[in-house]
């Protein structure tokens, strides 16, 4: 019996171990901007503090990409948000919602912005490239002077470099992009009367400056594969208390 009990105990915290910390709630305050404007909308860098409410600690400075053209924020402004790895499953349900495919390209194109030369014209192509994933049909039309050719074809090539990726591709200065090294910030609470901020989505690997970054959830071949051990543990024990 205490052979079966052991078995049990390292099935579950196998399946323990596997959960995803639970996520925090941050404080996200938007201090200003790096400044460029291009057709009247205000593009990379926006400039945040954000503090970990959940596990206090040093408050975060640090600069994200914007990845929604249809809401608004305002300077300043507060408000709370948990940080949501961009290869964490289910998808989210914020709208409008992003496939698996375009936060891949979002992560490649933000990659690629906070390398651009502050003040060109490459910086908001970038900028452009990213909010042409959820900007409307008019906004694109009223907005011409951003949603150029040129921001077309970074969008373009960053769809084309997560084509057939599962885990990580190749961005346009030849690094390696991670997809599980990015999250984005999805608000869950606002000042009243004001609309839901932007989603802003940063680099969350290795030296991040945000506090208590929670790992991705499992993807489902990783559960499917801790499943089966479980099982196969709890088969085991069945077998032997059979024998016995």
């Amino acid at each position: 019996m205490k052979h079966i009990a052991s078995a049990l105990f390292l099935a579950a915290s196998m399946a323990a171990l596997a959960l995803p910390a639970s996520a925090d709630t941050y404080q996200v305050t938007f201090n200003n901007t790096g400044g460029q404007v291009t057709a009247g909308v205000y593009v990379y860098p926006y400039n945040f503090s954000v503090k970990d409410l959940t596990n206090p600690g040093p408050t975060a400075s640090l600069s994200m990409m914007c990845i929604d053209f249809e809401r608004e924020i305002y300077q300043p402004e507060t408000w709370t948000a948990t940080l949501v790895n961009i290869t964490t499953l289910p998808l989210q349900v914020d709208t409008p919602a992003f496939t698996v495919a375009q936060l891949d390209t979002l992560a490649v194109l933000d990659s690629e912005i906070v390398h651009a030369t502050a003040g060109s014209q490459a910086l908001s192509d970038l900028q452009f490239a990213a909010w042409s994933l959820t900007a409307s049909a008019a906004d694109k039309s009223t907005y011409a002077a951003g949603f150029t050719t040129a921001a077309a074809n970074d969008l373009t090539a960053a769809q084309n470099a997560v084509a057939g990726t599962t885990t990580s591709a190749i961005n346009s200065l030849g690094q390696t992009v991670t997809y599980s090294d990015y999250s984005y910030f999805d608000p869950t609470s606002w000042p009243q009367g004001d609309g839901a901020p932007q989603r802003f989505i940063t680099y969350t690997g290795s030296g991040t400056p945000i506090p208590h970054v929670a790992p991705p959830v499992p993807e489902p071949s990783s559960l499917m594969l801790l499943g089966t051990g479980v099982l196969g543990v709890a088969s085991l024990a069945r077998r032997r208390l059979l024998k016995a």
